[in-house]
């Protein structure tokens, strides 16, 4: 069988629901594989810019891909490399999610440089 987790902040945290949902489901009599092999398939990371943005400066600076939702309070901001997109709230919060840490924190440190150069990402 397949057991997804979703909402962990940690690798070890995922680990620990894995062996908590292993034990229940051995009470119940349900066979498992005893070590489990986990595999990280989707990773969402975020990133705090540490003031607000105004999100038409931020328009001018990166590549950003229309969003028809008005009030929306934030920007969708298309990454080449890593290619992924990333939004960028007018709080100054970045939310990004891709298949691995490395790419996540590849966008989000690329697009924050972007943003503090003023250059196109």
């Amino acid at each position: 069988g397949l057991m997804k987790v979703t909402g962990v902040t940690s690798l070890t945290e995922g680990e620990d629901v894995v062996r908590l949902m292993v034990e229940r489901l051995g009470m119940l009599g349900v066979k498992t594989e005893p070590d489990p092999v986990l595999t990280v398939e989707n990773v969402v990371a975020s990133l705090a810019h540490g003031s607000p943005l105004v999100l038409g400066e931020v328009e001018k600076r990166i590549d950003t891909v229309p969003v028809d939702q008005p009030g929306f309070p934030g920007v969708m901001a298309r990454m080449e490399d890593p290619q992924t997109v990333v939004v960028v709230f007018d709080s100054g919060k970045m939310v990004a999610d891709g298949p691995s840490l490395d790419v996540v924190t590849s966008a989000l440190t690329r697009l924050e440089a972007a943003l503090v150069s003023g250059m196109k990402s």
